[in-house]
């Protein structure tokens, strides 16, 4: 058993995530599953907003899920419940 724990997830804003070296990082520590959280779906603008990302570190979440697919990772969203989607109606 190389792997004793079959699923290793690691929860995160997203932030540093383009970088490659990182992605390698978390291929040799057995991560499989990288689930982000989002603040508001609808917005990546707002989403930035509200999670503080720094200008230069800010994503798209649509490309940074499909660069992380590009990995082979399973992406998993979990979404901050915050007053802005009950107001949106949703």
């Amino acid at each position: 058993m190389n792997y004793p724990i079959p699923n290793i997830e690691l929860q995160t804003t997203g932030v540093m995530l383009y970088k490659k070296d990182n992605i390698y990082l978390l291929n040799r520590l057995g991560v499989n599953t990288i689930s982000i959280s989002v603040s508001d779906i609808f917005s990546d603008e707002r989403n930035m907003e509200i999670e503080g990302v720094p200008e230069k570190l800010k994503f798209k979440l649509n490309e940074l899920i499909t660069f992380l697919k590009g990995f082979d990772f399973n992406i998993r969203l979990s979404l901050n419940m915050t007053t802005y989607y009950f107001f949106k109606g949703i």
